[in-house]
């Protein structure tokens, strides 16, 4: 009797062990697709934050020449790049006369120019 005992016991133990096993395989499944769908929608928000994106290509950027030739700028594609303002270093007229009848400036903060008035 003790056996049988024994024996329905541990039968019972494997039952228990067995029937659990897909428990845990279960809730591994259970992560491992909702890992999936977080990644994907981690992706359709960065393709859609990148449709959305102004700018994102750079004008200025050029392919690179293939191996025989060498790129050579041309002044006419640059014409859409953004550029510096060109300084003229010349005097307008009103400085001119400003200065034929005042003199030098006293002083000179980039474009403001104080006159000593006697």
């Amino acid at each position: 009797m003790k056996k049988i005992r024994k024996f329905v016991t541990w039968l019972m133990l494997l039952t228990l062990v067995v029937s659990h096993s897909p428990l845990v395989y279960a809730e591994e499944i259970g992560q491992a697709i909702k890992q999936g769908q977080l990644e994907a929608d981690y992706q359709e928000a960065l393709e859609e934050a990148n449709k959305q994106t102004v700018g994102s290509d750079n004008a200025n950027h050029t392919a690179p020449a293939p191996a025989g030739q060498e790129a050579i700028p041309s002044k006419e594609k640059a014409g859409d790049a953004i550029q510096q303002p060109k300084v003229v270093a010349q005097e307008s007229d009103a400085e001119s006369a400003l200065k034929a009848q005042y003199g030098e400036p006293v002083a000179v903060s980039g474009q403001e120019q104080l006159y000593r008035v006697d």
